[in-house]
């Protein structure tokens, strides 16, 4: 899967070839090209959700265009014919009508 940025790393790379602080330049660099290291440790008891939210089945046409959507803009990836990444997490869905933007 490939990391998906607005920021030009190549650009990046060049405006900090003369920073001193070479060790914070690979940090930044590295993060942009690879993903930053967040810390975040799995819990062994964090499981993936089994099914979405009752109101996603009620709904089906907007959890369908908030994923198009959301493809569509490179936001998330999928579907996948297998899990791509050890230790995936993945959430339910479920749908919450908020005030004023009716069926989204």
């Amino acid at each position: 899967m490939s990391v998906v940025s607005p920021l030009n790393v190549l650009q990046f790379t060049l405006d900090l070839a003369d920073h001193p602080d070479r060790q914070a330049v690979n940090y930044v660099l590295e993060g942009l090209g690879h993903g930053f290291l967040l810390g975040f440790q799995p819990a062994r008891s964090l499981r993936a959700a089994k099914r979405n939210k009752p109101s996603a089945f009620q709904n089906p046409h907007i959890i369908d265009e908030y994923l198009a959507n959301e493809v569509a803009r490179s936001q998330v990836a999928g579907p996948f014919a297998s899990i791509p990444l050890p230790n995936l997490h993945v959430s339910s869905f479920g749908v919450i009508p908020q005030k004023g933007q009716p069926a989204k």
